[in-house]
């Protein structure tokens, strides 16, 4: 496979932060609105072998010699996710954030990433997470015309509040904007290092993650 400049992907750096999208599957909606601010924003590479995974170049220093930083978004399942972290599948690969998709139309979706984020705060304290809400009519509607949506929004808010972590919900022209993300890939910038340095932390006994979540409606 080539990048946009030509080279093959064996030649291309590693990024400077890896960070991972969750969806969870069944959801009735595109993954092309929560990745698509990440592809309107010039991405050097994109990868679609196994799973999705977009490079973008930004610059989360602010600095003024417009020096940009690599950033890797790689697209997976919960499940897959889980796999990766618990160490169940080999990998390698360092994840420095992570943005948490859920449809606030489906229990399973809720409990699914809330479980998730409980997961990755008890591996990793310092962790930069984001919880995105997916509707499609916009933020505007999302309180009004469905009691299940609106429950589960106050919910998904109340937990980033208890987590300390950011939440979003998409508007009706999230998919076509570019900087959506940028604030957040900020935070995950400024804490990388201090993510390197715990990542292969192995936890005495590692919290479990409980399946039975995903099997709601």
């Amino acid at each position: 496979e080539i990048n946009n400049d030509g080279r093959p992907f064996s030649e291309i750096q590693e990024p400077d932060i890896r960070v991972g999208m969750c969806l969870m599957c069944g959801d009735m909606f595109s993954v092309e609105i929560p990745i698509g601010p990440v592809l309107n924003n010039n991405p050097t590479q994109v990868r679609s072998d196994s799973t999705l995974s977009v490079t973008i170049e930004a610059n989360l220093e602010n600095s003024p010699d417009l020096n940009k930083q690599k950033v890797e978004i790689c697209c997976g399942s919960y499940h897959n996710f889980v796999a990766r972290i618990q160490k169940e599948e080999e990998d390698d690969d360092v994840f420095h954030g992570f943005i948490l998709v859920f449809s606030p139309k489906r229990k399973a979706s809720f409990f699914t990433m809330h479980a998730f984020a409980d997961l990755l705060r008890k591996y990793w304290p310092s962790m930069p997470i984001m919880i995105l809400a997916v509707t499609e009519q916009g933020a505007s509607s999302v309180f009004f015309h469905d009691d299940l949506t609106s429950m589960l929004t106050d919910k998904a808010i109340k937990v980033a509040d208890e987590l300390g972590i950011e939440y979003k919900t998409t508007h009706q022209n999230f998919q076509n904007t570019a900087f959506e993300y940028n604030h957040f890939l900020m935070e995950v910038w400024n804490k990388r290092e201090e993510i390197n340095e715990s990542y292969y932390y192995e936890a005495t006994s590692p919290p479990g993650y409980d399946e039975t979540m995903a099997q709601r409606p």
